[in-house]
């Protein structure tokens, strides 16, 4: 009866350890161990849907590559087209802490980054919530900006045969009053050193008037200079354009070399 008892006391205690390590949070270190990458983009918006819900943050819309969403009355938008990077904002050790991700977005990649956080703190669920937003925003953006890239490909061939036909005028159209409005505000904002909305403006002037091969070449350096691969998509796609408006240049060989390098950085990892 004794061996009974002491085995019986035994069984208790390795009971009580297991039942206390099934409550312990398994905490980053361990869910390291999963794994984080969504296998297609279905289970990547399911991951970004459901980690936001248990956020209390609400999708209402995803368009034009923007999700829409709302915590109460805060709305707010995450660009995946823009996306640059999402990083994991670890809590410090103390009760009351929450995981979180905070991401950035082109062109004010060291600005303001967005930031959701999961109150449950030191919970395994947090933590899961956490790095499965982060693997399916990472995951969105890029397959979003792969598609970018095959349009812009795509839009480049379309300009080609115009480019070709624009370089054989023997008097070149003048630019719209439009585009050139747009043109004195992008110079005077890049002279403020507002280089977000230098772009803008490059960008909008380029729509108005797209054989303004100065514009592409600015704002291919714009671009490059900020980075990330949004930034370099419209680095390539715009120097490109350059390229095919002016292949005679005197500095085409630099501007071809700096597309190689472009091209290179945006696919790093």
């Amino acid at each position: 009866m004794t061996r009974t008892k002491r085995s019986s006391k035994k069984t208790t205690v390795v009971w009580l350890c297991l039942a206390l390590l099934c409550t312990v949070p398994l905490g980053p270190g361990l869910l390291a161990a999963e794994n984080f990458i969504p296998r297609d983009k279905d289970e990547a918006w399911k991951w970004l849907s459901e980690s936001l819900k248990h956020a209390g943050i609400t999708i209402d819309k995803v368009e034009n590559n923007i999700v829409f969403v709302h915590s109460g009355n805060s709305h707010f938008g995450i660009n995946l087209e823009m996306t640059t990077s999402a990083n994991l904002v670890m809590p410090p050790q103390s009760i009351g802490a929450s995981a979180g991700v905070e991401w950035y977005e082109f062109p004010k990649i060291k600005d303001s980054p967005g930031h959701i956080n999961w109150h449950s703190a030191w919970s395994n669920e947090a933590f899961r919530d956490q790095r499965r937003f982060q693997g399916a925003l990472i995951f969105l953006a890029r397959t979003t900006q792969e598609e970018i890239e095959a349009k812009m490909a795509s839009a480049l061939e379309d300009f080609k045969p115009k480019a070709a036909a624009w370089r054989q005028l023997a008097v070149k159209p003048e630019m719209p009053e439009e585009a050139h409005r747009h043109q004195v505000l992008a110079e005077n904002a890049f002279q403020a050193k507002d280089i977000g909305k230098a772009i803008a403006e490059y960008e909008a002037a380029l729509r108005v008037f797209p054989y303004w091969p100065e514009g592409d070449y600015n704002l291919a350096m714009l671009a490059s200079e900020i980075g990330g691969r949004p930034g370099y998509n419209i680095a390539v796609y715009q120097m490109k354009l350059y390229l095919e408006l002016m292949p005679d240049a005197p500095d085409a060989r630099a501007a071809k070399d700096s597309v190689i390098v472009w091209e290179d950085k945006r696919v790093a990892r």
